[in-house]
This record gives C-alpha cells, structure tokens and sequence, in this order.
C-alpha cells in the first residue's frame, strides 16, 4: 500500500493534506478523489452560483499523480435573486 495525499480546494481555502491516507495504487487514489469532490460541492452551501472545486493527489514522493476539477454555476431564470422570507 502507497500513501497519498489529497490537497483540496473549494474556491475559497485551500489545503494541503499533511497525512494522507493508505490506497493500493493510483486508480484507488483517484476513485478517493472524485468522491471527495463530490462531497465538497455537496458541502459548499451557499457559497455563491461561481465556484470551482479541485482535489490534487500527490504520492509519496509528492508528485501529482491526478488532480480533478468541478465547476459549479448556477443562476436565476428571470435573472433576479428571490425574496428572502
């Protein structure tokens, strides 16, 4: 099992990953990271209808072996914010 390391920004704070978690190969490292990209747009609320959100895998030797990015963007049909109750 290799370590690999999963620096993750969400638009707004960007972290590097100092532990890293344990994965076979860099196929399981990047089935991690397409999750945690998931989970981060699903975590991001209301941070605005513009964001970008990327995951960087590094290895043990702290290469790239993968980085991922997904766009969210969002807007109003009638291009006006709603009421707020």
């Amino acid at each position: 099992m290799a370590r690999y390391y999963f620096d993750t920004d969400n638009g707004e704070v960007a972290l590097a990953d100092k532990v890293g978690l344990e994965f076979p190969n860099d196929a399981a490292a990047r089935r991690e990271a397409v999750i945690g990209l998931c989970e981060m747009i699903g975590d991001a609320g209301d941070g605005g209808d513009r964001r970008s959100f990327t995951i960087t895998v590094r290895c043990e030797d702290q290469a790239v072996v993968y980085q991922g990015r997904m766009t969210f963007e969002g807007c109003w049909r009638n291009g006006e914010l709603p009421q707020e109750d």
